[in-house]
This record gives C-alpha cells, sequence and structure tokens, in this order.
C-alpha cells in the first residue's frame, strides 16, 4: 500500500519553485512596465498624420502646422512659457497658410521650434541643406570676420576674401536676420547661422536679397579693394546622400556640391592645413606636436553610438600608451550628439585609465560652436576626476552644460516633409540628476555634477593663422606653457 503524504523537503522544494517562478512572472510584468514607461516617456510614439489628403497649398500648410502644434506634447524641454509662445507662433503662421513660399514656410516652422531654446530641439540641418539651392561659396567664422573658403572655378578669386554685407546690410546685420530661427547661445546660433546665408531663397525670405536664385555680395578682397558681386544659385540642390556639414568648410578636398561642380579652396595645399582639420576621415584621429610636447586628439563625426564611443575612447588610450607624450590635447569642435544618450561606463573606464595613461601633464581641450552633447559630457566627467589638470580653451561648446537630449525619432511634417528633432532626456552635468523619469536608468545611476561651465581661456579662430597652416587653439597652448615657434 503506498502513502500519498509528501515528505517535508519535496513540501519545501515545491514551496521555493512556486515562490521563485511567481517572482520571476512579477519581475518580468515589472520590467515590461518600466520599459513601456521608459519609451512612452523617452522615445514615445508619433502621432498620425492626417489622413486627408490638402486640396490646396493653403490646405496643404494649415495640415503641417496642426500637425506641428503637437511638438510640446513630445518634447520634455518646453517650459510652460515656451509652449505659449510656440502655439501663438503657430497662430500666426496659419493666418499665413498659402501665401508663404517653401522657404519662408519652413523659417516659419524653424522660429516655432526654436522657442524651445534647447539645441537638440531643431528642424534637422543636413535635411534643410538637401533642399535650399546654394550659393557657388563657403564661408566660415573667424574673429576677423566670414571669409570664403571654398568657391567654384569661376568665383575663385574670391577665395580669401572677407564678406562685408548681403544686399547692401552689413554681415552683422545681417545675421541677426537668422537669429530667431536658431536655438541656443549666441556664438551657436552665429555658427549655424551659414546654413542661410548660403542660400538665396532664404536670403529673399528675411529681406536680404530681392531674387530667390541670387543674392548681391560686398567682399573684401585679398588684394585690398571692395568689390560687390552678384552671385547666382547653382542649378540643383545637394544630393540626398551628402553628408556634408559646416565644418568641412575649413578642409580641402571636400566638396560642398554636386560631382559635376569644380570647387576649389583657400588651402591648396594640404601640406598647410592646421593639425586639427587632418584626417577627419577617420574615426579617431592623432597628430604628434612637438611644441608643446603632447598628441593631438580628434574624435569624429557627430551622432556616435554608444558602441562607436566606445572604441572611440579606447583608441585615445591605446594611442597615448604609444606615444606617451607629456600634454593630450583633445579636440572637441566636433564632438556633437550621441544619440543614444551617452555611455556612462564607456566614459568611466576612459577617464579611469586616463591618468595612467596620461600620468603628467595637462590635458587641455579645445571647444567651440559644434561641441554638444557629447563633448559637453565627456568635459564634466574628465573636470569631476581630474581637476585642474583640465582646461578648456576657444569658445563655450554650442550645447549648455544642462541640457535636453534628442530622441532617436523624428517628428515629420506630412505635406513639406520637414523633419524635426525633439528632446525627451534630461542631461544636467551643472547640477547632477538623479531621477530616472527626467534623465533615464543609467544617467540617474552616474550622475555628475561639476557647477556652471567656464572657459579657462576664450578665443576665436584667426584667419591670419589659418591661412599659415596653424590653428588658433594650438597656439594658445604653445603660448600658455612657454614654448612659442
Amino acid at each position: 500500500m503506498t502513502s500519498s503524504a509528501r515528505s517535508p523537503n519535496s513540501t519545501v522544494a515545491r514551496n521555493v519553485a512556486i515562490g521563485l517562478g511567481a517572482a520571476i512572472i512579477l519581475g518580468l510584468i515589472a520590467g515590461f512596465v518600466i520599459f513601456g514607461m521608459n519609451q512612452g516617456r523617452f522615445d514615445p510614439s508619433i502621432p498620425p498624420a492626417p489622413s486627408a489628403k490638402p486640396q490646396d497649398l493653403a490646405e496643404a500648410q494649415r495640415q503641417d502646422l496642426e500637425y506641428l502644434r503637437q511638438l510640446p506634447k513630445l518634447d520634455r524641454s518646453f517650459t510652460a512659457e515656451t509652449e505659449k509662445a510656440f502655439a501663438d507662433r503657430i497662430d500666426l503662421a496659419l493666418k499665413d497658410a498659402g501665401s508663404m513660399s517653401p522657404v519662408r514656410f519652413e523659417l516659419e516652422v524653424s522660429a516655432a521650434v526654436a522657442l524651445a531654446n534647447n539645441l537638440e530641439t531643431e528642424v534637422i540641418p543636413p535635411d534643410r541643406r538637401r533642399r535650399l539651392h546654394r550659393l557657388p561659396i563657403r564661408f566660415v567664422p573667424f574673429s576677423e570676420g566670414l571669409y570664403v573658403t571654398k568657391a567654384t572655378a569661376a568665383f575663385g578669386d574670391l577665395l580669401g576674401a572677407r564678406l562685408l554685407a548681403i544686399g547692401g546690410i552689413s554681415m552683422e546685420d545681417a545675421i541677426t536676420r537668422f537669429d530667431a530661427h536658431h536655438a541656443g547661445p549666441d556664438w551657436a546660433r552665429r555658427y549655424l547661422a551659414r546654413d542661410l546665408l548660403e542660400a538665396p531663397e532664404a536670403l529673399q525670405a528675411v529681406g536680404l536679397s530681392a531674387q530667390s536664385d541670387a543674392a548681391m555680395m560686398t567682399f573684401l578682397m585679398p588684394s585690398g579693394t571692395t568689390e560687390t558681386r552678384r552671385l547666382n544659385a547653382l542649378p540643383g540642390t545637394l544630393d540626398n546622400q551628402t553628408d556634408y556639414l559646416p565644418w568641412m568648410d575649413l578642409i580641402p578636398g571636400i566638396s560642398p556640391g554636386r560631382d559635376d561642380e569644380n570647387w576649389l579652396d583657400l588651402m591648396a595645399n594640404p601640406d598647410r592645413l592646421p593639425v586639427t582639420e587632418n584626417s577627419v576621415s577617420e574615426p579617431v584621429s592623432f597628430a604628434r606636436l612637438e611644441k608643446p610636447n603632447a598628441i593631438l586628439v580628434g574624435i569624429n563625426p557627430n551622432d556616435l553610438s554608444d558602441k562607436d564611443l566606445r572604441a572611440r575612447l579606447d583608441a585615445v588610450l591605446v594611442g597615448l600608451r604609444e606615444m606617451t607624450p607629456h600634454h593630450l590635447v583633445l579636440n572637441l569642435r566636433r564632438a556633437g550628439a550621441v544619440r543614444a544618450g551617452g555611455d556612462a561606463e564607456a566614459y568611466a573606464s576612459f577617464i579611469d585609465a586616463l591618468p595612467q595613461a596620461l600620468p603628467n601633464g595637462a590635458v587641455f581641450i579645445l571647444t567651440g560652436a559644434g561641441t554638444g552633447g557629447l563633448g559637453v559630457e565627456l568635459i564634466a566627467r574628465l573636470q569631476k576626476a581630474m581637476g585642474e589638470r583640465i582646461l578648456t580653451l576657444g569658445l563655450p561648446p554650442g550645447q549648455m552644460r544642462r541640457h535636453w537630449a534628442a530622441a532617436s525619432h523624428r517628428l515629420i511634417l506630412p505635406n513639406s516633409q520637414i523633419a524635426i528633432s525633439f528632446s525627451t532626456t534630461l542631461r544636467d552635468f551643472e547640477n547632477g540628476c538623479t531621477q530616472w523619469s527626467a534623465c533615464g536608468f543609467a544617467a540617474s545611476r552616474n550622475s555628475v555634477a561639476v557647477g556652471p561651465f567656464n572657459m579657462d581661456v576664450t578665443f576665436v579662430l584667426r584667419m591670419a593663422d589659418y591661412a599659415e597652416g596653424k590653428d588658433s587653439g594650438i597656439e594658445v597652448i604653445k603660448a600658455l606653457i612657454g614654448q612659442p615657434d
């Protein structure tokens, strides 16, 4: 006869198994809930576009503006005040629906979006560059003014000329006409305005040109004479696959136009190119500097993934160990956004290893308007770990130390197809951020607070240095440590 009674051990095992199973189920449920909250907060779903096909331009622009009105529901960088200003701007634009040219409409959209006053909440610049016709020159802001660094063959004599006026309006006043279309600090807006200053359609929209296909520009020529020239727009727009970015205007051999356009460079001899502009196609570039005894490291390009960032920072450590310099010069002028929100572990492992890889000397960091979230976080973490060994030089980063970082999705207006980046994740290296609901799990666990950002040395790139194949930042560093040429 068999007994149905269970042994004490089997009962305990059964209860443990039930408990473990329940814990696993509860953990999975909690994980799904947290994942859903995380997705909804930091990467929300894009609202459906209107299904009705517009009958005319007025209806198409109204549809786009009403769709755009939903941006503050996605973008967390808006305050109550800026959200109201945004809604008021949309209301005003709706009154002009149907009477706006595509470029004027795009400027109205960018002005509304810029009211968030967050650098990563924006009309996507590369997309806009591909929509607009361009002038046959490119120019770069230096301390002495805006200088032509690239031109088509027909305008090769303008290389090295300083732009004085557009349509009879001084450059200072001309640039301010685009201030409302960019967010961020003044120096960043001035840097970003080049996208529109090189597009005659945009110049016409703000009253700087009487025509949409040409502009009258006044130059101080290299010979010292002043000339006013009519520049016609190039016949085609940029190819959709182009990835030309404004910082490339300094670099010879990279064409800002189509393959059938013959572009010339101010620095025709690459051997004269400043060392900061070499090897820009490499993920990480290295250059040995004898004065000072340092290596220059550049991290390229923008929009790195977490995996790419970790690999680049590891490469910097390898370079330091192999070259054994006394100082490190870190060029972060092009260190833009990390779309995935950063990789705290990658930063931590790099910063933990850096003092051993660079036991003495300083870390000089070159910054500028193109220094975005990647650069801002790296600088903050380095300053927290290494204190006075970190020196920042140049213009302050275009991104603020406390800012909202962009989500991976874009809001695309249904008719104009204007793409807008919206921001959902707080990055605060001034005060720190320990709330996952604002900063995300990884950032809140690895919060860093280093106070307001202050430049150690402020300067603007000099055209005179560039023309001699020098970088103004390297020249400043030489002077600081007493090693001039």
